[in-house]
C-alpha cells in the first residue's frame, strides 16, 4: 500500500473458492504381427470443470494521521467491495497413435499418430461496491480493525449511513474456445552399438478465440473478438551416445509452443492477491 504513505494500511479480505472437476478417461492398447512389431495406442478424455466464489469481501483500511485509529478507505470504492464469480469449462481430447517395428532383428521403429483437443470456457461475475462516503462523519473514532461488522450493518444501510451498489461493468464476462490438433511422426534407431538417435515432428494446427467487451463499451454493444489462428511446425532431435557402462553423452534440441491462457488474452480486470493492486489480460499476446 504505497498508495498511502506515510500512513500505515490494512487490509481484511475473505476468500472462498469452490472447485469441482468432472474427468472420464478411456484407453486403449492392441499389438499386433510377430513379436508385437505393430501396436495401436489410443485414448479419449472428457472433462467438465466448474469454479465459483462465491462472496468474497474485501476491506481497506488507513491510518488517520500518527494516531491509532483507522478509517476505511472511502476514496476508491473497488477498494471495499463483495464479490461473485462463475467460471465453467468443458474440455475433449483425444489420441490414436501406430508404433512399428520393421522387422524383428531390428531396433528400428517408426511412430505416427495425431492428438486433438478442444476447451470451451465461460466467465462472469458481479461486483458489489461499499460507498462510504458518510461514514467517517458518523463515526469519528475511525472503524475497528477487529469488527467492521458494528459499523457495515443493516442498520446503518437504513439508515443511509452507507450504501453497497453493483458496479455495472460489461467487461465482467468473456468466452473463450479452444482448437488443437496435431498429427506427428517420430523415428527411434541406433546407428551403431554406441550411438542412439530419436527424431521427429509435430504439425501442430492451433485456432483460439476470445470474446469480450470492454469498460467502456456499452451494454448492447457487441463484443470484441480475438483469433490467434496457427500452424506450426515443432520437430526435435535426440542423440545419445555410449562411451562405456560408466560414461553417457547426451544432446537434446527441440521447439516448442507456449499458447497465452484465456486469462491472460481477455482484458478482464481482476484483483488477484488482496490490496488495491489489479491486472489485466492483453488480447494483443501471441504464441
Amino acid at each position: 500500500h504505497q498508495e498511502f504513505a506515510p500512513q500505515k494500511a490494512f487490509t481484511r479480505r475473505f476468500t472462498y473458492k469452490e472447485n469441482n472437476l468432472k474427468l472420464h478417461q478411456l484407453i486403449g492398447e492392441h499389438k499386433m504381427l510377430e513379436n508385437d512389431r505393430l501396436q495401436f495406442n489410443w485414448g479419449a478424455s472428457h472433462s467438465n470443470g466448474r469454479s465459483t466464489e462465491p462472496d468474497r469481501r474485501q476491506l481497506i483500511w488507513v491510518q488517520q494521521g500518527n494516531g491509532e485509529n483507522y478509517h476505511i478507505n472511502a476514496q476508491n470504492q473497488p477498494d471495499n467491495h463483495r464479490f461473485f464469480s462463475w467460471l465453467d469449462e468443458t474440455e475433449i481430447a483425444g489420441r490414436v497413435e501406430a508404433n512399428y517395428i520393421l522387422s524383428a532383428r531390428s531396433t528400428w521403429n517408426i511412430t505416427a499418430g495425431y492428438q486433438y483437443r478442444k476447451k470451451d470456457r465461460s466467465f462472469d461475475f458481479r461486483q458489489f461496491n461499499y460507498n462510504l462516503d458518510l461514514l467517517d462523519d458518523t463515526y469519528k473514532e475511525g472503524t475497528p480493525l477487529d469488527n467492521p461488522d458494528s459499523q457495515l450493518s443493516a442498520a446503518n444501510i437504513s439508515a443511509g449511513v452507507f450504501q453497497i451498489e453493483e458496479a455495472m461493468n460489461p467487461a465482467s464476462k468473456y468466452q473463450a474456445s479452444m482448437n488443437i490438433a496435431a498429427p506427428f511422426l517420430r523415428t527411434d534407431f541406433s546407428v551403431n552399438e554406441k550411438l542412439h538417435v530419436i527424431a521427429g515432428a509435430r504439425f501442430e494446427t492451433g485456432f483460439q478465440q476470445t470474446l469480450f467487451k470492454l469498460q467502456t463499451d456499452g451494454i448492447n454493444a457487441a463484443p470484441t473478438k480475438v483469433i490467434l489462428n496457427s500452424l506450426d511446425i515443432l520437430p526435435s532431435l535426440g542423440l545419445k551416445y555410449d562411451f562405456n557402462d560408466k560414461q553417457i553423452l547426451r544432446f537434446n534440441i527441440s521447439k516448442s509452443l507456449s499458447r497465452p491462457s484465456f486469462r491472460e488474452v481477455a482484458p478482464f480486470l481482476f484483483n488477484r492477491h488482496g490490496g488495491t493492486r489489479q491486472e489485466r489480460g492483453n488480447p494483443a499476446l501471441l504464441n
